[in-house]
Order: structure tokens, then sequence, then C-alpha cells
């Protein structure tokens, strides 16, 4: 997308009961990010507090995306978090977290560079520093065939019913 400005770092982490970081660990990881960002530090969720009209939907969606695209970095556990960071070609560090379902996802699209996983907070430095200057675009046309085949199971068990 042309004409993005993208400016300091998002954190977008988990604060329900599977929240997997712990008060001390969340202050290391704000230390690292101040060496690297000064104040240019943000916090989101990617919760809402309250229904969202279906009219409102794709605007309220539009959006949170916008937020992400903002961002020079995005440091996250949630899943969502990973998924809008990939699509909108920001760079992310993915915190590791008690679902294994954001690894799981991120199997999916590890190949793509400016996405990390971090199994240790004491790695976002560096992981950081690893991650290529963009800009990133999102390539998922190596998944479209799992995509087709995905699809023809669906609609086999649609037809079934």
């Amino acid at each position: 997308m042309a004409g993005i400005y993208r400016k300091g770092c998002m954190i977008c982490l988990r604060r329900d009961r599977e929240k997997t970081i712990t008060e001390a660990q969340q202050e290391h990881l704000q230390e690292q990010l101040l060496r690297l960002f000064g104040s240019d530090i943000r916090w989101s969720d990617m919760n809402i507090d309250k229904s969202v009209p279906v009219s409102f939907r794709t605007t309220a969606l539009e959006e949170k995306l916008n937020e992400f695209r903002s961002a020079e970095l995005v440091v996250t556990d949630r899943l969502h978090g990973m998924i809008f960071a990939a699509i909108t070609g920001t760079s992310c560090i993915v915190i590791n977290s008690k679902s294994s379902k954001v690894r799981g996802c991120y199997e999916w699209i590890k190949d793509l560079d400016y996405i990390r996983f971090a199994d240790d907070i004491e790695q976002i430095e560096d992981l950081y520093r690893q991650i290529p200057s963009g800009p990133h675009r999102y390539d998922n046309s190596h998944l479209l065939p799992y995509y087709e085949e995905l699809k023809k199971l669906i609609l086999e068990t649609v037809r079934r019913s």
C-alpha cells in the first residue's frame, strides 16, 4: 500500500487469563522497546468492550488494520495480532503464549521475513534487528493450494448435509 507512514512500536498483549507474560517480563519488554523506539510506543488491544453493529464492522475492521499499518513494529502474543501484522505487511515479533494456536499459525507464515517468533522476552531486540527493512508485502500464494483443498472439503461436507 503506497503512502503508508509507519512510526514507532505497537504492543498488543493478552490481558486475560491466558496471559503468559509476567509483570517483570512486561517491564523488561518495555525497557527493550524504549531503547529501540524511545517514547514512541503505544498499546493496543484486540478486544472491544462493546457490541459492534453489523453496519459498522467493515469500518471497525479497517480502523484496526490501519492501526497496525501505522506501526514500524508490532509486538504481540495474540493470534489475531500476528495475522493483522502479516496481512498489513507490518514487522512483527510474536511472543510465545499458552495457546499452541499461535505457534501453529506462525508455522503457516514463518516464511514471511518480517514476522519473527520469540520464545523468550530476552530475544526482542535481536529479533527486531534481524527483520529486513521494508516495505513488506503479504504473499500467500504458496498457501493457495491448501485453501483450494479446504474449500473442496467444506463444499463436500455442505453437500452431504
